[in-house]
């Protein structure tokens, strides 16, 4: 994983992954717990796939810091993806453009802002039903292929985009928007399955290590 730019923490999803791939950390397996209480080291997709056939959630991964804990749970999600195209005989399509970042907040519901307390998650419940997340912060300009508000002192950028396809013809894509505080450290990654592009506000269903695609 890599940082996009200077001055935030804004990082790069990793690409839907195989099975055997390795999903480490600085070369050791993550540690988990999942919602029995059971502690668990992933070393590769396999593992943290063979907790999803048991029904297993995984409630926590342990011992990392905040930059190490986003790029694991963004390898399980990746995981998680490309265990979903392999059952649904969905192949990848190389030839697909990735939206600007400009067009994903324009039809982003506001419900995907970066919120960094409880009064803004409070204040997005309230008053975010109805809006883009260009609408929720009006500030936000392109900058060196990046949306960022210096008022709001968020960005936002395109970190994956991908677009799988069937023998029958049918698409599913999946967009990882990365999400920082300006000349700060928070930075996070938020995967979403895009369900309908087609109206004001796309419909999108986020997609997590315990989902269920």
């Amino acid at each position: 994983m890599k940082v996009l730019g200077t001055g935030c923490a804004l990082l790069v999803s990793a690409s839907a992954l195989a099975a055997e791939q390795d999903i480490s950390i600085q070369g050791k397996p993550l540690q988990v717990v999942t919602a029995d209480g059971k502690k668990h080291s992933l070393a590769t997709c396999d593992d943290y796939l063979a907790l999803r056939k048991n029904n297993q959630q995984i409630t926590s991964i342990s011992g990392l810091p905040d930059r190490d804990y986003v790029e694991a749970k963004d390898s399980l999600v990746q995981c998680n993806i490309q265990h979903y195209a392999q059952q649904h005989q969905f192949v990848l399509d190389p030839q697909v453009d990735v939206p600007g970042i400009e067009k994903v907040v324009a039809h982003f519901p506001a419900s995907a802002a970066l919120v960094v307390s409880d009064e803004d998650v409070k204040e997005l419940k309230a008053k975010g039903a109805g809006k883009t997340l260009q609408e929720w912060t009006p500030s936000l300009v392109l900058k060196d292929g990046r949306m960022v508000s210096d008022k709001e002192q968020v960005v936002y950028a395109v970190s994956q985009y991908q677009t799988f396809k069937n023998p029958q013809g049918k698409s599913q894509s999946f967009i990882t928007l990365g999400s920082a505080v300006t000349g700060g450290t928070l930075g996070t990654l938020s995967t979403y399955r895009i369900d309908d592009a087609k109206g004001k506000i796309w419909i999108i269903m986020p997609v997590t290590e315990n989902t269920t695609l």
